[in-house]
């Protein structure tokens, strides 16, 4: 094999890396995702984008939901439709504030950096 023909094989695969490689998403990102699968009651998406302590507290809330009827879940997605207002980023910890329907006061949700990925905390 040939020179041209090494640095064009090498260049294709260094191309192909990069190409399926995404950016870290941001906190505000990650937080929309948690806030969007936890109000749409998706506990295995929800689950996905916590930290491993905050997976037995989505356990607790999907039981809780369990029982719930479906317009009773219906309303549930309605009311915890989150809207972010800010975000306060310090190092790998992030505080996301937001609102909710079924509240006037602030919400706030921690964020935590574990390898490269933000997630619920």
């Amino acid at each position: 094999m040939n020179k041209t023909s090494t640095a064009m094989i090498m260049s294709a695969c260094l191309l192909l890396v990069f190409a399926s490689c995404k950016p870290a998403p941001t906190p505000e990102t990650a937080a929309k995702e948690f806030l969007s699968a936890f109000a749409g009651l998706d506990f295995d998406a929800t689950r996905a984008l916590v930290t491993p302590d905050g997976k037995a507290n989505i356990a607790i809330v999907e039981a809780f939901t369990s029982g719930m009827s479906e317009a009773e879940k219906e309303k549930t997605k309605v009311e915890f439709t989150a809207t972010i207002t800010s975000v306060d980023i310090d190092g790998s910890r992030a505080t996301v504030h937001y609102t909710i329907p079924a509240t006037t006061e602030p919400q706030t949700l921690d964020m935590v950096k574990v390898d490269g990925t933000w997630l619920a905390d």
